[in-house]
């Protein structure tokens, strides 16, 4: 396997800064035509392996372990191929979005709604894991509109 394609994992690992989708990083990798699916994979499992990154409910995130080696070798990711992953992060995941994430272990509900990567609302909840199964399919269509919703009625209360 190749140390610059394991770099860019870690890299756009590091530029979403929060635990992005398995599948998002499979789409990604696979887009920018550096990676045959069989060989995102095969990098993926490695740096799980690893304790590089870690691999909770098909979120991935950068464990700290792998910033460092991420920050050690980043001289190795050429500028141009760091502003390649940087526009598909972008192009994968729009300037407005709701980012949800649930910690289990917590039993935490994480809602955060970003516009052109600014955070505009960031909610904490405590939520039973049986509550969480009950809303998770709600939560996965939020659109825009339910943020303006939101705002108006914590503005109006």
């Amino acid at each position: 396997m190749d140390i610059e394609q394991k770099l860019c994992i870690l890299h756009l690992l590091d530029l979403n800064n929060k635990p992005l989708s398995k599948d998002s990083a499979h789409e990604i990798m696979i887009s920018l035509g550096l990676f045959k699916p069989l060989e995102v994979e095969l990098i993926l499992s490695d740096l799980i392996k690893s304790e590089l990154i870690k691999e909770e409910k098909n979120m991935l995130s950068l464990r700290e372990e792998g910033l460092v080696v991420l920050q050690f070798f980043r001289d190795r990711l050429p500028l141009p191929l760091q502003e390649i992953l940087y526009k598909a992060l972008v192009k994968e995941h729009p300037s407005t979005q709701w980012q949800i994430y649930y910690d289990e272990q917590k039993q935490r509900l994480y809602l955060n709604y970003e516009k052109e990567e600014e955070n505009l609302l960031s909610l904490d909840f405590f939520l039973e894991p049986q509550a969480y199964e009950l809303i998770r399919n709600n939560l996965s269509r939020l659109e825009d509109k339910d943020f303006t919703e939101l705002k108006m009625f914590f503005l109006n209360k």
